[in-house]
């Protein structure tokens, strides 16, 4: 009886275990609003994340700013700031979104014309068993306004 009851509770164990990796999810897109951003304000960037089968920890976000052409896996010509997940407490997501607010210097970006620009956001993540580190880079176009 006793045995019929670890398998039990081990097999169920084992399937909770199996189900919660699956719950994990990762960062796996960026977007603007749709309106113009304006220098001197903050501007909503809405974080996409997907289930994944592996444990996916995503800590931090360093975000570029560049209106001319990216070389391949920079993020712009324009580098200054970042967002921390961990303080956020969006380190581990579910399948869904989140938003975060992010300035819109006056003085780094000094602007006298609308000016589309490339938003990259390079997402620093650990995933997998081994802790694998890992960079992804995800952009978007936003016009900033004067």
């Amino acid at each position: 009886m006793f045995a019929k009851f670890f398998t039990s509770f081990f097999a169920f164990f084992a399937l909770f275990l199996s189900m919660a990796s699956i719950s994990s999810a990762k960062i796996t897109g960026i977007s603007g609003d749709g309106h113009f951003a304006k220098q001197g304000f903050s501007y909503p960037i809405t974080f996409f994340t997907e289930n994944f089968s592996q444990s996916v920890s995503d800590y931090t976000v360093v975000l570029g700013w560049s209106n001319l052409p990216i070389a391949t896996g920079g993020v712009g010509q324009i580098g200054f700031s970042t967002i921390d997940l961990l303080a956020l407490n969006k380190v581990i997501t579910g399948t869904g979104k989140f938003t975060v607010q992010v300035p819109i210097d006056k003085a780094v970006f000094q602007l006298k014309k609308n000016t589309v620009f490339t938003l990259t956001a390079a997402v620093t993540s650990l995933i997998g068993a081994p802790k694998d580190a890992v960079i992804s880079l995800f952009n978007t176009t936003i016009t900033i306004e004067p």
